[in-house]
């Protein structure tokens, strides 16, 4: 790691924390952060010195913000030189966080093949029936590859999106025929919407929404993007779910990815995408994955702190 890098990255965290550190230290604020992390209502505010507390905290947050920006592109200089990435927005994904993240691939040196944002049938556990039809027919469209006796259906369409998305060629590889028609039939079934791709990329990047809840539908539509992150990993050499802090709570994408077993050692996670900080982390996390890292940053149970070193 370089000075620079250094200097970056630290002061980074620092206004971050600060930032973090004023609503978590504030008295009555407390509670409402952590509720809001969490996807529950906060409580109404009361008093001047709450409102003061309040402006301060955005202020502050704001000044984070405008400092990342400065400095991103000393940060983010090489980290995915001629790399080609993938970008899939979840339903629910903010398209400014989304067009943030494609930017900061771009200024890491990275080139982004396509961005493809999921239908909502794609992650329903009540359109299954359609995504298992369409996925067991396309598993024919390849001569190779490998799909386990006692896959899930949600493990194929992974496996089966992956293989037509990326592939462990550092460069890419240009979308085959095969590719073509897997891709053809999730957008004819509404499952994809966006641009094919004209190639095959080596990496991935899941932007999630400030999605989560504890009911059944909430949770099972989280654990189908975790089964889809770390099936679609293995046609990959890095694959990153981000996500605001609301979909690290229970019932959302990111939270599911930390408590699957196995996407948690394969995938990386960030849930602060709805920062600039956040966005550049995203960029940093895919970057170790890379190189064979995986990590899990932000600010709601986030084991490996608030962004990569």
């Amino acid at each position: 790691m370089t000075r620079l890098h250094t200097v970056v990255v630290a002061l980074s965290c620092t206004l971050f924390a600060v930032a973090l550190g004023i609503a978590l230290g504030a008295g009555p604020l407390q509670k409402d952060m952590r509720d809001a992390f969490r996807g529950q209502p906060a409580q109404a505010a009361t008093g001047a010195g709450q409102q003061s507390r309040t402006t301060t905290l955005r202020q502050v947050a704001q000044y984070s913000d405008d400092a990342v920006t400065s400095l991103a592109p000393a940060l983010l200089a090489g980290r995915l030189d001629d790399r080609p990435v993938a970008v899939l927005a979840l339903p629910g994904a903010v398209d400014a966080h989304v067009s943030a993240v494609v930017g900061d691939i771009e200024a890491a040196g990275g080139t982004v093949t396509t961005r493809l944002r999921a239908g909502e049938d794609l992650v329903d556990p009540t359109a299954r029936t359609l995504v298992d039809t369409l996925s067991a027919g396309q598993v024919k469209e390849y001569d190779n590859l490998d799909v386990p006796g006692d896959a899930s259906v949600y493990e194929r369409v992974g496996l089966v999106m992956g293989r037509a998305l990326l592939t462990k060629t550092d460069g890419g590889e240009s979308v085959d025929d095969a590719a073509g028609s897997v891709l053809n039939g999730f957008t004819t079934a509404g499952l994809l919407t966006g641009e094919t791709p004209k190639r095959r990329a080596s990496s991935l990047v899941v932007v999630a929404g400030p999605v989560s809840g504890e009911d059944e539908t909430s949770t099972a539509r989280a654990s189908i993007v975790a089964s889809l992150a770390r099936t679609i990993n293995k046609h990959a050499d890095g694959v990153v779910v981000a996500g605001p802090p609301q979909a690290a709570a229970a019932g959302g994408a990111v939270a599911a990815v930390r408590a699957d077993p196995q996407a948690v050692k394969t995938v990386s996670t960030i849930d602060t995408v709805d920062t600039r900080l956040g966005q550049v982390g995203t960029v940093l996390a895919l970057a170790e994955q890379i190189s064979g890292t995986v990590g899990h940053y932000g600010v709601v149970d986030a084991p490996d702190g608030p962004m990569p070193r």
